[in-house]
C-alpha cells in the first residue's frame, strides 16, 4: 500500500525556507526498515509478529565493541515544560522574547539560528504572536515544540520522518488498563 503525505504550507513558504514547492512525498508503508537505513553497521534488523523489529548481528561482536550509535530525530521541551529558551535549552525570565513570532529566548544568538527561523516562520505564519506570561512554573504551550519539530522533519529531513513513522508503539500487545495508564 503507498501513503500519500501532504502538509498545510504554501508554495511561495515551502520556497523560501527549503528552495522548492514541492507539498507531498510518497513511500510503501509496508516498507520495512533495512540495516542499510542506518549506514555501515553490524546487525541486520528482522521482524516478528510476536515481538516486532529487533536487531540480529551480523557476525561475532566483541565485549567492548560499539554495536550501533544513534541521534534523536527531534529534541523538544517535555510536556508541561518550564519556559525555557526552545535553542539552548536554558530557564528564561521572560526579559528577551523574539519580536516576530514572541517566544522567550536567550537573546539574538538563539534568535538567529536557523532552527529558530524555521520555526518562528510558522508562528508567523499564523499571524499571532506567542504570549507565555508566567515564567518559573510549568506551561502547557510548550507541549506543541516536540510534535511541531517531528512534523517539521516531512520537510527537512524525509529519511528520518520516514523511520518515525514506522516506530511501533504495541499497543495491540497492551492491557486495556495498560493502556488507560498512558492515556
Amino acid at each position: 500500500m503507498s501513503v500519500k503525505c501532504s502538509y498545510a504550507a504554501s508554495a511561495g513558504q515551502l520556497t523560501a525556507w527549503y528552495g522548492t514547492s514541492r507539498t507531498e512525498m510518497e513511500w510503501d508503508d509496508n516498507q520495512e526498515p533495512t540495516a542499510a537505513d542506518h549506514g555501515d553497521v553490524l546487525y541486520d534488523i528482522g521482524k516478528s509478529d510476536t515481538i516486532g523489529r529487533y536487531m540480529v548481528a551480523r557476525r561475532n561482536i566483541t565485549p567492548g565493541e560499539v554495536v550501533f550509535t544513534d541521534q534523536p530525530a527531534v529534541i523538544g521541551p517535555d510536556n508541561a515544560a518550564i519556559p525555557m529558551c526552545l535553542v539552548c535549552w536554558r530557564k528564561v525570565s521572560g526579559n528577551y522574547k523574539c519580536r516576530m513570532c514572541g517566544w522567550p529566548l536567550c537573546g539574538d544568538a538563539c534568535r538567529e539560528t536557523k532552527a529558530h527561523g524555521k520555526e518562528c516562520v510558522i508562528f508567523q505564519e499564523r499571524e499571532s504572536k506567542v504570549e507565555v506570561t508566567s515564567f518559573g512554573k510549568p506551561n502547557r504551550i510548550y507541549d506543541a515544540i516536540l510534535p511541531l519539530r517531528v512534523l517539521l522533519l516531512k520537510l527537512t529531513n524525509k529519511k528520518v520522518y520516514r523511520l518515525v513513522c514506522l516506530l511501533m508503539d504495541h499497543k495491540e500487545n497492551q492491557s486495556p488498563a495498560q493502556q488507560r495508564r498512558q492515556a
